[in-house]
């Protein structure tokens, strides 16, 4: 008889190698499908073995308890405590086996399309008891009813009067939701996700709980100084690269001494015009006082 405490992994020891029944296949390529019977309700539950081991003399495996059950990840709830049987079905893979939903048989009745990467079911390989229960080697001697979800209801052994008092919840301590009044293990433990919680960051994390301080963000290179000739205003940081070649000179086109390649106007503009205008005037005999009075004469006209 095979033994387990509710809420703890259950190890099973077996002697598959004796029966085999596919022997054309190696040891690596067998699973086992572990097909559980309460033996009250008769509720049937399925689960794959987890870390087996196939030795000559015995095999090893394991199933783990967990309330959210799972076939291919051997996780399994056997609450309310009481006896199971249990039978070991072989499943023989050609191709190195891959559990899923289509490449695994999910019960005892299920046939899947022959192929190298479908497992076959061979059959029963081993038949026995477990005995599950609510404390380390509780003894079963009070009783109470659990529903079976339908309109009957039986009666299950249960722990002693001096276990009672169970709490179920994560007794994980380093889980988010650590119960400390918890006494067994419900599967129910999760845990923090450390990471990026800025959605604005390169290295956003959708499923981190808690932020980690190590976002990174965009960064845009240039010349972030405003009086450099190749000044960027999207730059967010400076890369070395300003330059302050500027070329100054007049930069009106209709100036005497206008500079194409002028980059900063330095107000040294002249104009031909007022120099015609000068000679023009002394020419008649008049008196040129000022080059800045035939440029103010020439700019009002050109405001009219």
């Amino acid at each position: 008889m095979q033994h387990t405490t509710i809420g703890n992994t259950t190890t099973f020891y077996s002697t598959t190698e004796e029966s085999r029944i596919n022997t054309d296949v190696g040891a690596g390529n067998i699973r086992f499908l572990i097909k559980l019977t309460n033996d009250f309700s008769k509720n049937i539950k399925f689960a794959y073995a987890q870390g087996q081991q196939i030795n000559n003399r015995y095999t090893s495996f394991e199933l783990y308890h967990n309330t959210t059950e799972s076939i291919l990840e051997g996780k399994v709830n056997l609450q309310p405590a009481g006896y199971w049987t249990y039978e070991i079905f072989e499943i023989s893979f050609i191709n190195t086996p891959t559990l899923t939903e289509t490449t695994a048989p999910l019960s005892d009745t299920v046939v899947l399309t022959p192929s190298d990467d479908n497992g076959i079911n061979n059959g029963i390989i081993e038949i026995g008891k477990l005995l599950s229960s609510e404390t380390e080697l509780g003894k079963e001697v009070t009783y109470n009813e659990y529903s079976t979800g339908d309109e009957d209801s039986y009666i299950y052994p249960f722990a002693d009067s001096t276990t009672d008092n169970i709490v179920y919840g994560c007794t994980d301590v380093n889980a988010a939701n650590y119960n400390a009044n918890a006494t067994v293990d419900d599967g129910s433990c999760t845990f923090h996700v450390y990471g990026c919680m800025d959605s604005n960051a390169n290295n956003y994390d959708p499923n981190a709980t808690i932020d980690n301080g190590l976002c990174t963000f965009d960064t845009t290179y240039g010349c972030t100084d405003s009086n450099a000739s190749n000044y960027d205003p999207l730059a967010t940081s400076d890369d070395g690269s300003c330059t302050f070649d500027f070329v100054y000179g007049c930069m009106d086109s209709n100036a005497s001494n206008y500079d194409p390649t002028a980059t900063t106007d330095n107000g040294t503009c002249v104009y031909k015009l007022a120099d015609d205008f000068k000679d023009r005037v002394i020419a008649d005999g008049g008196v040129f006082e000022s080059q800045d009075c035939i440029e103010d004469i020439l700019t009002n006209l050109k405001s009219i």
